[in-house]
């Protein structure tokens, strides 16, 4: 969600990630009627579900130039559980945790 008003905007974003899978679905899940395969594989069967919410601000100076900072993962939200977000299936939560940001713009 953006709201803008005159020179300045400012962004909220809210990312919300459900549950999910813990390994090959049908390592601890029935799958077209076949039992789980190692149902003691995992301590859990599902990571839980998280949000994340990220804030950036703006401000034109002139047509030309404008100034933005903003923070991503600003309740420092870890990835659940055991995951490191750096391997298959873990790339889409943060891993490093709250990050701070600003940078210049100028179109020439």
């Amino acid at each position: 969600m953006t709201v803008g008003y005159r020179d300045f905007d400012f962004l909220y974003s809210l990312r919300y990630l459900s549950k999910q899978t813990i390994g090959n679905w049908r390592t601890q899940n029935v799958e077209q009627g076949r039992p789980p395969e190692n149902l003691d594989a995992f301590p859990r069967v599902f990571y839980p579900s998280v949000t994340y919410s990220d804030i950036r601000a703006s401000a034109r100076i002139n047509d030309a130039h404008s100034f933005f900072l903003g923070v991503d993962n600003v309740f420092d939200r870890l990835p659940p559980l055991d995951l490191l977000a750096t391997d298959a299936g873990g790339a889409i939560l943060p891993n490093m945790g709250r990050f701070f940001y600003a940078g210049f713009t100028a179109s020439f």
